[in-house]
Order: C-alpha cells, then structure tokens, then sequence
C-alpha cells in the first residue's frame, strides 16, 4: 500500500517476483516425477476446453463421469470465453 505509485517500479518489482516464482517452480519440476505434470496450452484449451479436460482426466487416469461433463459442459455454456470481451 502506498500514497505514490510508480508504474515502471511495479511493473520491475512484479517481474522479479513471478520470475523467482517460476524459476524455482521449473527446478522443483525437475526434481520430480514427470506423470505428476499434464502442460495445457492456452490456445488448446480455448479451443476446445473438453477436450482438454477429457486428456488431462486420461493423462492422470482419472475418470470423466457424465455428471462431471454435465456441469462442465454448463459452465462453459454460462460463461463463453469472450463473455466480457
């Protein structure tokens, strides 16, 4: 919180920050076991967001009830991508 705000001096101290956050987030990766990670790309996902969901539920051996979907499906429908713009 503050009187002044510097948009340059937060744009900086905001890069540093995810930057460490990411970094540290990729050598903890490394160290282990690849099956706990499934990577979604953002243009697949707005694609085809069940799709998505189908592999990752696949990817983790997980099973995609139909109740599941229902929902899914619904949310989807209430909530378009560019509901908002």
């Amino acid at each position: 919180f503050s009187n002044r705000l510097d948009p340059l001096e937060t744009g900086d101290q905001e890069f540093r920050h995810f930057s460490t956050v990411v970094r540290r987030g990729m050598e903890n990766r490394q160290a282990l076991d690849r099956g706990q990670f499934y990577d979604v790309g953002f243009d697949a996902i707005c694609a085809d967001p069940m799709a998505e969901v189908g592999a990752i539920y696949r990817h983790f051996g997980w099973q995609l009830t139909g109740e599941a979907r229902r929902r899914m499906d619904a949310y989807l429908e209430r909530r378009p991508r560019y509901l908002y713009g």
